[in-house]
């Protein structure tokens, strides 16, 4: 705030009112342009964050070209088709064996033996049979 002495005429007080109004008008003007500021910026953070449609789009949906008319085939007409899609495979949940067999010569003999192993895909499990094969 600017202070003033006081004035010793009447010419200097009219001067001095006149700067003062200019300032409160200036401020005033400065006040008005930060709430414009403001109320834009609450605008941009607080509002509806929907999508408004323009009247121009809207007007498309008027046209009659725009409208689809959609024709319904008689029975004669509709084939109906094989599926082009073989249905999926089931997954074998059975139990898979495999054969191991060792040779081994002892006293010029050959044994043969061997294992079946029994695997479980569900249960991640192996079950072994050892037996003694001579030929």
């Amino acid at each position: 705030m600017v202070q003033t002495q006081q004035p010793k005429n009447l010419e200097e007080a009219l001067k001095v009112i006149q700067q003062l109004t200019k300032m409160i008008e200036h401020q005033n003007q400065l006040i008005e342009q930060m709430n414009v500021a403001l109320q834009l910026q609450q605008h941009r953070r607080f509002s509806k964050k929907n999508e408004a449609m323009n009247p121009d789009q809207l007007s498309l949906f008027e046209d009659e070209s725009a409208k689809i008319t959609v024709e319904d085939p008689s029975n004669d007409e509709v084939k109906e088709e094989p599926a082009s899609r073989h249905p999926k495979r089931k997954k074998n949940m059975s139990v898979r064996k495999s054969w191991i067999a060792y040779r081994k010569r002892i006293a010029n003999t050959i044994l043969i033996i061997g294992c079946v192993l029994t695997v479980s895909s569900h249960w991640k499990t192996l079950v072994a049979k050892w037996s003694v094969v001579n030929p």
